[in-house]
């Protein structure tokens, strides 16, 4: 886990959510953080296929007003929708790389 972050200074794995109650919720956990962090500023990362599909997770209100989310576009899932009350959607200019998290956790689990 630590390998995808290794070298970034702003940046730090964490395992927390398998020591939280199940099932796990970003809301939930972001909660948590802030809680047990409260000097730290949280963000959260997503593809823009999630991002279209926040509508259907736990909270996602809160996570819009209260999280600054910073969306790397994915084939098939350019278009982002508009949400007004979002505090900041950081909108990622990179590639367009036909590679999913399940492609990479696959990869780790094979070395």
């Amino acid at each position: 886990m630590s390998a995808a972050v290794e070298g970034e200074k702003n940046l730090k794995a964490s395992d927390i959510e398998f020591k939280l109650p199940k099932p796990s919720y970003t809301a939930d956990t972001l909660t948590y953080l802030a809680e047990k962090y409260p000097t730290y500023n949280f963000s959260i990362i997503m593809g823009s296929d999630s991002f279209q599909n926040l509508p259907k997770w736990k909270n996602y209100q809160y996570l819009l007003r209260n999280y600054h989310i910073y969306v790397y576009r994915r084939p098939q899932h350019e278009t982002l929708p508009a949400y007004p009350d979002a505090k900041k959607v950081i909108v990622l200019e990179a590639p367009l790389l036909p590679i999913s998290a399940t492609h990479i956790r696959k990869n780790i689990k094979r070395r």
